[in-house]
């Protein structure tokens, strides 16, 4: 299955690209750039080792280091745009990300979760999308795919 991963370079988006090749998929990935260009680095390194074509969007607007939750939302809807516009463009049957269950101990990105998944899941039904949670589980060996039900 053709799958586009949103990956930053970080632990979790790199164990979800390697859950997601161990499991055969094509897997393509998404990085979006702003201000400090870090995610940048680490996401266009474990692209480059693992061979996997990486496609960066550039957000001059977006800083990284916020918690402010309004510019979380707007960053995710953003994020989730330029998404689906690349699934499309690449015909991919899935969209993954490295987000894990403790990610949700934050109750900022609870907040967020909660906010943006309803929206996200009629998105997903209307581009014929899945989304992928290849690394929900907290443990790394047992890494595997929770898929959504739309």
């Amino acid at each position: 299955m053709k799958v586009l991963l949103l990956l930053s370079g970080g632990t979790d988006s790199r164990r979800a690209m390697d859950a997601l090749l161990a499991e055969g998929h094509r897997v393509f990935g998404l990085c979006f750039s702003g201000r400090q260009k870090g995610e940048v680095v680490g996401a266009c390194k474990a692209a480059r080792t693992r061979g996997i074509p990486l496609h960066v969007r550039e957000m001059p607007w977006l800083d990284e280091t916020t918690w402010n939750v309004l510019a979380l939302l707007l960053r995710d809807w953003a994020f989730a745009f330029a998404a689906f516009r690349l699934a499309r463009r690449l015909r991919v049957h899935a969209i993954a990300t490295g987000t894990t269950r403790s990610d949700l101990n934050h109750w900022q990105v609870r907040l967020l979760f909660v906010l943006f998944w309803p929206a996200a899941k009629l998105l997903c039904r209307l581009a014929k999308v899945r989304v992928m949670f290849p690394v929900w589980t907290e443990r790394a060996e047992t890494c595997m795919t929770g898929v959504s039900d739309v």
